[in-house]
């Protein structure tokens, strides 16, 4: 009875490792892939800002005036007189 009971024991223990080691694998797993989804949304983050700069800039009042130059401008002098009406 003590050769079985032994047995048990060191096949538990033996178990018990390799439970420990497989999750343990797992969940350092998990973390490397949460460290390289934290990196892409870092980055992501970033993208979204230049992106977002880069769009006040292409849309600002002075990108606007550069690309109308005021020489193409005509002031309009011309009028219609409706005191007749």
């Amino acid at each position: 009875m003590s050769k079985t009971l032994l047995v048990l024991t060191f096949t538990s223990i033996i178990a018990q490792i390799i439970f420990s080691f497989y999750y343990s694998s797992n969940i350092v797993n998990q973390n490397n892939q949460l460290d390289e989804y934290k990196l892409k949304y870092q980055q992501l983050t970033i993208e979204i800002a230049e992106t977002k700069k880069q769009l006040v800039d292409l849309t600002s009042i002075q990108r606007y005036q550069q690309a109308t130059p005021s020489g193409n401008l005509f002031v309009n002098t011309k009028s219609i007189n409706i005191s007749s009406f």
